[in-house]
């Protein structure tokens, strides 16, 4: 499945999620953009993508003290990650959970 960054959009927009979607142009540059959202007090960093996509925005969340949730839209091949936390490949689920302010779909 590829989702395109409307298709997230819309489905942020329709749970009313305030929302900014931005691309990754190579390796690390995740792991820098999530640092960059903390610092920017930003609420949640969603990695959309598979477990690579995944570790880095982690890895660039945890280089800041801070309270930043991490969510995952499983995107990749093998979502690993995603499926082991039960996280949802879904763009609207994943929108409805962030809207709750839930951490998991449990």
């Amino acid at each position: 499945m590829i989702v395109f960054g409307s298709e997230v959009s819309r489905a942020f927009a329709a749970e009313g999620v305030a929302h900014q979607i931005v691309f990754t142009d190579g390796p690390r540059h995740a792991e820098q953009l999530a640092t960059e959202a903390v610092t920017s007090e930003y609420d949640i960093v969603i990695a959309a993508g598979g477990d690579g996509t995944v570790n880095e925005v982690a890895n660039g969340l945890l280089k800041i003290d801070n309270n930043t949730t991490l969510g995952i839209l499983a995107l990749g091949s093998g979502n690993d990650i995603a499926h082991n936390v039960g996280s949802p490949s879904s763009p609207r689920d994943v929108a409805s959970l962030a809207a709750k302010r839930q951490t998991c779909p449990c």
